[in-house]
């Protein structure tokens, strides 16, 4: 067991799993040493989407077999694959494609319950459009950039190998 949620465990299996399609999607062979070092975060990732499949079940939100094909589909034809590379690709890498399928799920069932909870506060108003509108018109041709984050802990002081030191003539 990495973790138990509210009674619901997250195996090992679970997170080396999620580890080796983090990795996939990163465009890095997942080596066994990478996969321990991911195995922290993803364990939080998988806790949290444990809370929010709770969530989900507990407000009886259905993702339907259909909406998940079609993140699929959609997935597939934005990175130009045929229909089935991403299951062949997942499966080939040793990947299980449950493992994407759960995730997916529960990220389109979350929507739901963000719609379900926030209600209409989540749409926008023609003022907001027109903002946004303005402000996309006003950084028309400026450099953009996209921060993203991506934590892999190293060894602390304590757990770090050593250096070996030869003595000196």
């Amino acid at each position: 067991m990495a973790a138990v949620v509210n009674g619901q465990v997250i195996t090992t299996q679970d997170v080396a799993a999620r580890a080796q399609l983090l990795a996939l999607t990163m465009g890095i062979h997942p080596t066994p040493d990478l996969i321990a070092r991911l195995a922290p975060q993803v364990t939080k990732q998988l806790i949290d989407q444990t809370l929010q499949q709770q969530e989900i079940d507990k407000l009886n939100i259905n993702v339907s077999d259909e909406e998940v094909e079609n993140a699929i589909s959609n997935i597939e034809k934005g990175n130009g694959m045929a229909p089935g590379g991403l299951q062949s690709k997942l499966e080939a890498a040793g990947v299980p494609y449950s493992t994407l399928l759960a995730q997916i799920r529960t990220s389109l069932g979350w929507q739901q319950v963000l719609h379900k909870v926030l209600g209409p506060g989540l749409q926008p108003t023609p003022g907001d459009l027109a903002a946004q509108k303005t402000a996309l018109q006003a950084s028309l041709g400026a450099t953009q950039y996209h921060l993203a984050e991506i934590f892999i802990p190293s060894p602390t002081p304590a757990t770090r190998p050593r250096p070996r030191l030869s003595p000196t003539p």
